[in-house]
This record gives C-alpha cells, sequence and structure tokens, in this order.
C-alpha cells in the first residue's frame, strides 16, 4: 500500500508539469536517470557507485552516461566531506561523434536541522579532463567549483520528503576570465520503495550563462538508490 501511494504522489506531481514543458529556440527538454547505492564501509565512511544516463527528449538522442565513484564521510553530525571520479561517455550528436571525460572532485557539506527543515550547503570542487584536439576544447581541464544549497522538508508522519535546490557553477581557471557559467534551479520529491531503496523524482531548469549561445535545458528525473 505504501509503495502504491508513493507512485500516485509522482505521477501527480509530474503530471502538474510535464505539460508545460515545450522545447523553444536553444532550448532541450531531456530525462535524467541515475542507479545507484551507498554502502557504510565503516562507521560514518560510505562508498557510492552509480551509473547515470542523460537523454535528449526534443533530439530523440542521448547526450551522455556516466559512472561515478565516490567516498563520503561525516566528520560531525553536521559536517561532511567526500572525493569521487566520473567517467564520462558523451555524445556530440550534431557532429555524431563520441567522446571520453574524466573528472575528479571534492567537497565539503555542511547540514543543519530546524525542525521538520534540513537546510544545507555543499562547496564541490571539480577537475574535468577533456580531450582538447576532438573537442576542440580551447583549454583542459577545466576547473570549476559549484556551489549547492538544499532545503528538504520531512513532513510529519510521512515518508515523502520534498526539497527545493539551487545550484551554480564558477569556473577556476580559464584562461580569458573565471565566470559563472551555468545555474540549476530543482524541485523534487524523495520517498522509500522498500527499506533499502529510494526513489527521487525531480524537475530541474539547467541554463549556461556567459556564452555566445547559451543552453536551456529542462529536465525531467528519476533516481533510485540502494542503501546497504
Amino acid at each position: 500500500m505504501r509503495i502504491k501511494n508513493n507512485i500516485l504522489w509522482l505521477t501527480a506531481f509530474l503530471l502538474m508539469y510535464i505539460p508545460k514543458l515545450e522545447a523553444q529556440g536553444n532550448e532541450h527538454i531531456a530525462h535524467w536517470t541515475e542507479i545507484g547505492a551507498e554502502i557504510e564501509i565503516a562507521n560514518d565512511l560510505e562508498l557510492e557507485l552509480s551509473e547515470e544516463l542523460r537523454y535528449l527528449i526534443d533530439e530523440q538522442e542521448m547526450d551522455r552516461c556516466k559512472t561515478n565513484l565516490g567516498l563520503s564521510y561525516d566528520v560531525y553530525k553536521f559536517l561532511s566531506i567526500g572525493a569521487g571520479y566520473t567517467w564520462t561517455y558523451l555524445n556530440k550528436y550534431e557532429d555524431n561523434q563520441f567522446f571520453h571525460r574524466h573528472r575528479i572532485s571534492g567537497f565539503i557539506k555542511i547540514k543543519k536541522d530546524l525542525g521538520p527543515l534540513e537546510i544545507s550547503l555543499r562547496e564541490k570542487i571539480q577537475i574535468n579532463y577533456l580531450n582538447k584536439e576532438k573537442e576542440n576544447a580551447d583549454y583542459s581541464p577545466k576547473n570549476y567549483l559549484r556551489t549547492r544549497f538544499s532545503i528538504t522538508y520531512n513532513i510529519p508522519n510521512s515518508k515523502l520528503e520534498p526539497w527545493i535546490q539551487a545550484q551554480i557553477r564558477h569556473q577556476l581557471n580559464n584562461p580569458v576570465k573565471n565566470d559563472m557559467d551555468n545555474y540549476r534551479l530543482a524541485a523534487g520529491i524523495e520517498f522509500p520503495l522498500t527499506k533499502h531503496l529510494q526513489m527521487d523524482t525531480f524537475l530541474q531548469l539547467d541554463q549556461e550563462e556567459n556564452k555566445k549561445n547559451p543552453e536551456k535545458t529542462w529536465i525531467i528525473g528519476t533516481n533510485l538508490k540502494f542503501e546497504l
């Protein structure tokens, strides 16, 4: 019964917004899906593994797939740190070419509980290695600082956890000028399907900034996470 109720909440959430999404001009509509696992390997230390697929609905093309591997450690109840590696297989569908990318990252996250609200701030350094020749990239690696602010509401007497989130990405080593080149705004709902399986569904705006032809992408996301 609980799974059925959660699926009904998910369906209602998506039906409210999907009809309003329509690609225009330099806009895209995408679906992101991720399946992963969190494994506690020691006290306060977790191993994180996931596979992610991003698909452009309006172009009917795969955008990219990603393999993520990470570690996170709870230093205190309110403070955690972590590091990770991501391999990306990217599709430049306009040129019918595929590229490999590699990323290493490290983060620090603080959070505070205010009654039913959990407020968190995460600062992440990302170092992205591109194929300069094949991708026609002006420099590599490309380093970024990604700032993410989140608010989660723990509904009393319910397993549903709605959340909102804002992210900005700032360049760190652009040889010309370091700018904020991307921001994301998202809202979603997380809920359990079983004792060890969580589902997260969200809607997100991904907006490029300070580029010649900035792209806007409306994203429908569904994530599954096993907690072991």
